[in-house]
């Protein structure tokens, strides 16, 4: 925990995927309400693991997610990247810098205000658990052509060797020479849970590769239990998971 002028930014948890990262941080001594929105002004990360195996897609975020019993803002911070296909399989623990900066409400929003002036920094060193993985099968979806000049048509796309975790969902796709993309909203990227409820992608990120496919990575908005997943849903296709 760090304390600038008063005020108290816990590091509360932390979750580590194949390549992405989930922080909970708890913010004490500025006073908060529930209608409205928290979070920081700038944030900072420096990940050594990905600068080495040459990340690109990088992508992180701040959210606000609500107030515990004792009436202190809590965030979650997602970080996620991409890399030329999959992840080693030697994981040592990741070394990450965080930086924040200047506490504010309703950040963008008409009734923004600054709470608390001030950087707080963490140098974390954050060890990989056990993430839970599910493979599913070879998969047709629609994508967009561009092969023609002015043109722009659905044709399929076959999904290959895609892999399900509680943190994200990878796949590769044949690009056809560049001609070809899959062009999908994140909120139509979806884990689908027993009791009903859809949670997202929060981010996506793709890297080409040797062979001239894509390789993705969807990393949920928040960590799923594989254990309560029914079936992936990518655009108007349902995956069933079993």
């Amino acid at each position: 925990r760090e304390t600038v002028d008063g005020v108290t930014v816990t590091v509360g948890s932390a979750m580590v995927g194949e390549k992405n990262i989930y922080i909970l941080l708890r913010v004490d001594g500025v006073e908060i309400s529930p209608k409205h929105h928290y979070s920081f002004e700038e944030t900072q990360l420096f990940l050594k693991e990905a600068a080495e195996q040459g990340a690109s897609g990088a992508g992180w975020s701040c959210d606000h997610i609500g107030m515990d019993r004792d009436g202190s803002a809590l965030l979650l911070f997602r970080y996620s990247y991409s890399t030329r296909g999959p992840a080693p399989e030697t994981k040592p623990p990741l070394q990450m810098t965080l930086t924040l900066s200047n506490f504010a409400q309703d950040l963008h929003g008409n009734r923004y205000q600054r709470l608390a002036e001030g950087e707080w920094k963490f140098d974390l060193l954050l060890t990989r658990g056990q993430i839970d993985v599910k493979k599913l099968p070879d998969t047709q979806v629609m994508g967009i052509d561009y092969s023609k000049k002015g043109w722009k048509k659905e044709t399929p796309i076959l999904l290959t060797n895609m892999v399900l975790t509680n943190t994200d969902l990878s796949f590769q796709y044949d690009r056809r020479g560049g001609d070809v993309n899959l062009e999908i909203r994140l909120q139509r990227i979806c884990v689908v849970l027993k009791n009903g409820q859809e949670i997202s992608a929060g981010s996506g990120g793709e890297t080409g590769l040797d062979s001239g496919e894509w390789y993705c990575t969807y990393t949920w908005w928040i960590p799923v239990p594989l254990e309560e997943v029914v079936a992936v849903r990518i655009g108007d296709v349902v995956i069933p998971v079993k």
